[in-house]
């Protein structure tokens, strides 16, 4: 019988690689009809296995053979019709393999299109109230400069709980339906990232009842995180395709981003330390009785007075904050201006050119 499965299968491969010509066999399609006549004339009685049914003849059986082993197809028992041939066919090979019980409702829920297009509006909900929700407290915390009363937060407080529930119904049944995928599964990232929004929220919520002042400084810096779940959006609908390859690019490339930045912040550095010996030398060497050369000391000790203020200094040049040649009109003038001057221009070429 392993035989005759395998028989028109082989003779189809050989056909195929020119080594059966004109001897060839009869297609598979001509056994087919012939395996589906004697099917349909032995359906008045009972078979005992799949393998029986089909007669064992045609390429579909035997490809069904590939992908089932012979102990799931003995184990299912076919009765007398052909429906049930496809139905043992679509649990065997289509249909997904989900644990049986609620966790399957569950599961549908959460993969349903009304139930994604709600958290996705909770999540444009939480963002814009985010906004206005920050506007509102400084120009609340404006109020009491101009000596006027301030208003109270109870509209934002409610919207607050009603999103941290929402949330962390969604994040909980999530749990439920996912099991151990949740912590496991491809988008575990994602579902630690989503625990820890809901956990920032929770905190939100009990905080402000507990902590001083300075906690609640914290609160409203962390709150800014918040905004982060459209990143969730972005990368659930389709329409912003363009957007999401921008930001998982940018996401992708934060490890060279930060190379770059210690490059920057180490080429600073070395040059900081080569002016500073210049300013050093040119305070040492000053001379204390001339005013004019005091107060030059002065407006180079404002800009170069420190590593730190030197490094800011540097930065600010090659970035747009001052205009470069304000710091180089300071260094020009000191002891061995031409030289350092010199160091720091090629700084600026080098950073413009080569860095930036």
């Amino acid at each position: 019988d392993k035989q005759k499965v395998h028989q028109p299968l082989n003779a189809w491969s050989q056909l195929a690689d020119g080594e059966v010509k004109a001897a060839a066999p009869k297609p598979p399609a001509t056994e087919g009809l012939k395996a589906i006549h004697k099917f349909d004339s032995e359906s008045s009685g009972p078979l005992s296995t799949l393998r029986d049914r089909l007669a064992l003849k045609t390429l579909a059986a035997a490809r069904l053979g590939m992908l089932n082993s012979a102990e799931d197809l003995r184990s299912k028992t076919v009765t007398k019709t052909k429906s049930d041939v496809a139905e043992i066919i679509r649990e065997e090979v289509l249909a997904p393999r989900r644990p049986p019980g609620p966790t399957c409702t569950l599961q549908t829920i959460v993969d349903s299109l009304a139930f994604r297009t709600l958290v996705l509006l909770a999540i444009m909900g939480t963002t814009i109230q985010t906004g206005v929700r920050v506007d509102f407290q400084l120009k609340n915390s404006y109020r009491r400069i101009n000596g006027l009363p301030q208003e109270t937060e109870d509209a934002f407080l409610i919207a607050d709980i009603v999103f941290a529930v929402f949330f962390t119904l969604e994040l909980m049944l999530r749990i439920m339906a996912e099991r151990k995928d949740f912590l496991f599964g491809e988008d575990r990232n994602w579902n630690v990232f989503d625990s820890a929004l809901v956990v920032l929220g929770m905190i939100e919520l009990i905080a402000p009842n507990v902590l001083p002042s300075s906690g609640i400084f914290v609160l409203r810096i962390l709150r800014a995180f918040r905004i982060t779940r459209l990143v969730r959006l972005v990368r659930s609908l389709r329409l912003l395709a363009s957007l999401r390859h921008m930001i998982f690019a940018l996401l992708n490339s934060t490890t060279s981003l930060l190379w770059a930045f210690t490059m920057m912040t180490l080429t600073m550095f070395l040059f900081s330390i080569l002016l500073v010996g210049g300013v050093t030398y040119y305070f040492e060497q000053l001379d204390i009785n001339d005013a004019a050369s005091i107060q030059h000391a002065r407006s180079v000790h404002d800009e170069f007075g420190s590593l730190v203020g030197t490094m800011l200094a540097l930065f600010c040049s090659i970035t747009g904050g001052n205009d470069w040649m304000q710091y180089g009109e300071l260094l020009f003038r000191i002891k061995y201006g031409t030289f350092y001057f010199g160091i720091f221009v090629f700084y600026i070429a080098f950073s413009v050119v080569g860095m930036l």
